[in-house]
């Protein structure tokens, strides 16, 4: 089974000088979407959107951006691309700084986190 390119979700809102349109551009990087709290550590999201009230399985959150700069939440295995260390995407608004418990941890226990 080959690997499908995933496309930007982000949708620009209708106004009265252009239609609403999806942007479509390629995914090329996550990084791991992790808590200021140690004690958290990387945020968990529900495996799909059908689970978000009932508890089931969870799965490591992560921010993924497209090659227009547009950031998007979404859990572990929404797209297979490049993995970046935690801190490294921001723009549009969004500042993933990188925690300072994280900037504590060697660079092995670093690895294990993001790659």
């Amino acid at each position: 089974m080959g690997f499908e390119e995933k496309r930007c979700t982000y949708f620009y809102k209708e106004t009265k000088l252009h239609r609403g349109i999806p942007c479509t551009a390629n995914i090329i990087k996550k990084e791991p979407f992790c808590s200021t709290e140690k004690s958290i550590g990387q945020i968990l999201t529900p495996k799909n959107a059908a689970e978000w009230h009932s508890g089931d399985e969870k799965i490591p959150a992560y921010l993924y951006q497209c090659e227009n700069g547009h950031i998007l939440f979404r859990p572990d295995d929404w797209a297979d691309v490049k993995i970046v260390p935690p801190g490294t995407i921001s723009g549009r608004g969004i500042i993933n700084k990188q925690p300072i418990w994280y900037q504590e941890l060697s660079e092995e226990e670093k690895g294990k986190l993001w790659k």
